[in-house]
């Protein structure tokens, strides 16, 4: 997490806390399309690839916080959320996508010729 952007899965959607100083972020600003993946450490890294539109929100308020609250609780034992929180006040972006399609991911093992190409639009 550190150094990163933590998140956590909710619904059909995502939640994502970063910096709003990260290009990608900024990027979101002036359109909402967005891709998300993940995936495991597995031999063959099996991941899954999410398409949506993002809503960005920078606040330092009770339900930002709470989500950031939420997101931590993936990556850090419960007696130092708060203390994790505290040593990154500059960080309080909540990323939202949400989801309009999924698929599964290319392996980071297959060759570039066999995996999907994105469709045209």
């Amino acid at each position: 997490m550190l150094g990163g952007s933590s998140s956590r899965p909710v619904g059909g959607a995502v939640t994502i806390w970063a910096t709003n100083t990260r290009a990608w972020v900024r990027n979101l600003l002036s359109g909402p399309r967005s891709a998300f993946s993940a995936q495991t450490s597995d031999d063959f890294y099996p991941a899954v690839v999410m398409r949506g539109r993002a809503s960005v929100r920078t606040a330092d308020d009770d339900a930002t916080m709470e989500e950031i609250r939420a997101i931590t609780r993936r990556y850090v034992a419960p007696e130092g959320i708060e203390g994790y929180i505290a040593n990154l006040p500059h960080v309080r972006t909540i990323i939202t996508i949400v989801q309009s399609t999924s698929r599964p991911g290319p392996s980071a093992i297959e060759p570039a010729s066999c995996r999907s190409r994105p469709r045209p639009r």
